[in-house]
């Protein structure tokens, strides 16, 4: 939803504001190649984060650090989560005042 509110968005004449992004707005493909990238790299980060928790919770005393860290994995997904619904909530209410909605 993102990659098709920003694409049309750009081309309606609107402003991609994520300067990293700026220069591939206009291409749907090359947006989704570099979302599902970055999504890539953070399920990698996450899941040698998961790793290392299972190895310290073989220790003893240890379940308060293995309940800490798969809480961080938790509200790191809720976070991503939140921060697409907010870009998608923005790119909608820019087409809206665009009047292409």
């Amino acid at each position: 939803m993102d990659i098709i509110t920003t694409t049309i968005g750009v081309k309606a004449g609107g402003v991609e504001l994520n300067p990293h992004m700026a220069a591939i707005a206009t291409d749907p493909i090359a947006q989704l190649i570099s979302k599902l990238n970055a999504f890539a790299l953070i399920m990698c980060i996450i899941e040698a984060y998961i790793l290392v928790l299972k190895k310290i919770r073989l220790k003893p005393k240890s379940e308060l650090g293995y309940r800490i860290g798969y809480s961080t994995v938790i509200l790191t997904m809720c976070g991503i989560t939140m921060f697409y619904t907010v870009v998608v909530i923005s790119n909608l209410c820019q087409l809206r005042y665009m009047n292409i909605l």
